[in-house]
């Protein structure tokens, strides 16, 4: 499925629930002790794409401001989750720069790529820019670091929750029922189609993440450049 079907699908198979009022809300985003934590590979979108989300941001949270919208500096793309962020994990259980190493060697020789943000799409938990990978670089990498990480002998819990095909940005979650499901729509519906721009990735992060990727809780663990295998920071 190329990925254009794949978000209207998520589109078609959300919607309804947002009709009905009917979505699943995070509750936990509310617990400031909430301890969902986990070790994601990320890209980060520049400063042109946060500008051009702000705007999306600020309507969406006019009409639903009971929602967790997320800040400019914790937008990011997933690029591969060596763990999934679950209660209680913590860095210290594991070799994080044994992650790192592992990375990089798996890095070697992927190229730099661009992603392609254009419109958004629903799930029952989120709202997500519809991101668009240009060539193959990025599936491509997925594929050499799934493998490597297998071969590897660390703990990791890759494509456990889902295999991961997208290259989205989460700008809002559901944490409180619609005030105005179908003014909400509409504004979805507004934005459905919505060109935010491209994206060149130049560079990889390790991090350690609580569940949202808020600022105040990620510890970068280590920096990568495309192509690799050249570690630009390791903390």
């Amino acid at each position: 499925m190329d990925l254009a079907t794949h978000y209207a699908a998520m589109w078609a198979r959300a919607l309804p629930q947002l009709q009905a009022n009917a979505l699943r809300l995070d509750a936990p985003l509310d617990d400031p002790q909430d301890a969902r934590r986990g070790l994601t590979l990320i890209a980060r979108p520049d400063a042109a794409l946060q500008a051009a989300v702000q705007e999306l941001l600020a309507e969406l949270r006019a009409l639903e401001p009971e929602q967790y919208y997320y800040p400019l500096t914790d937008l990011h793309v997933t690029v591969l989750t060596p763990l999934s962020a679950v209660a209680g994990f913590r860095l210290e259980h594991v070799d994080a720069a044994a992650y790192s190493r592992v990375i990089a060697t798996a890095l070697a020789r992927v190229p730099a790529f661009s992603i392609d943000f254009r419109g958004l799409t629903l799930s029952a938990e989120a709202v997500l820019l519809q991101g668009f990978p240009q060539g193959t670089a990025l599936s491509e990498l997925r594929a050499t670091l799934r493998a490597a990480l297998m071969a590897s002998g660390l703990p990791q819990t890759v494509d456990q929750r889902y295999v991961l095909q997208t290259a989205h940005t989460t700008v809002m979650r559901f944490r409180r029922p619609l005030r105005e499901p179908g003014a909400f729509r509409q504004a979805l519906e507004r934005w459905r189609a919505q060109p935010f721009g491209a994206v060149p990735v130049y560079t990889l992060e390790l991090v350690y993440n609580d569940w949202c990727h808020r600022r105040a809780s990620v510890q970068p663990l280590a920096e990568f450049s495309l192509p690799g295998p050249q570690i630009l920071r390791n903390r």
